[in-house]
């Protein structure tokens, strides 16, 4: 316990921006927001499938992400590893889905996705965050953003099975541009 303090005090520069938590937030609720209105493409069973798996598989990260205290020795690392998983998950959704499957194919995706950025939110906030904190009105914000963003996309491109493909590809977007941030952050931490 004595090294986790003593890192945790030599990397007190290595904190996590709260921009990475916001998107990491932003990433599901835009997710669950696209897997909504895929209803009409993928049907009922198929929505409320994906979005309970969303849901577990975010609560799993989560669960994980707490109960893993070598994740908060280096939190810069693991919330970006915690993103490109996310972005890994999502980039297997879209492949799965632009390749024609069905909505099956789509759960390992969708697991991946969620569960990397429970994991980077979680971390994100640190090991002694309170699960009944209020959610900031820049995440607030942030979230409002990324579903708007994943739903324009996906109407202007088409609001059909061809439209899902570019709204999947927001998603990856955002989960890459939480990695970037916390690298970003890293290379000041070090300088």
């Amino acid at each position: 316990m004595h090294v986790l303090h003593h890192h945790a005090a030599a990397n007190a520069a290595g904190t996590i921006d709260p921009r990475g938590r916001a998107i990491a937030l932003s990433v599901v609720f835009a997710a669950g927001a696209l897997l909504f209105i895929m209803a009409p493409v993928i049907g009922a069973s198929g929505t409320l499938g994906l979005l309970a798996l969303l849901i577990a598989a975010f609560g799993a990260g989560w669960g994980f992400a707490r109960a893993q205290p070598w994740l908060y020795r280096a939190p810069l690392t693991a919330t970006r590893w915690a993103f490109l998983v996310s972005a890994a998950g999502w980039l297997l959704a879209l492949v799965a889905w632009y390749g024609g499957q069905a909505w099956p194919a789509l759960l390992p995706g969708v697991t991946f996705g969620s569960a990397g950025a429970a994991v980077a939110w979680r971390v994100a906030a640190g090991r002694a965050a309170l699960s009944g904190r209020r959610v900031s009105g820049a995440t607030a914000l942030s979230v409002a953003v990324a579903i708007a963003a994943t739903l324009l996309t996906w109407h202007t491109a088409g609001a059909g099975r061809g439209g899902v493909n570019f709204a999947f590809a927001v998603l990856l977007d955002w989960a890459l541009l939480g990695a970037l941030i916390v690298r970003i952050r890293q290379q000041e931490s070090a300088a």
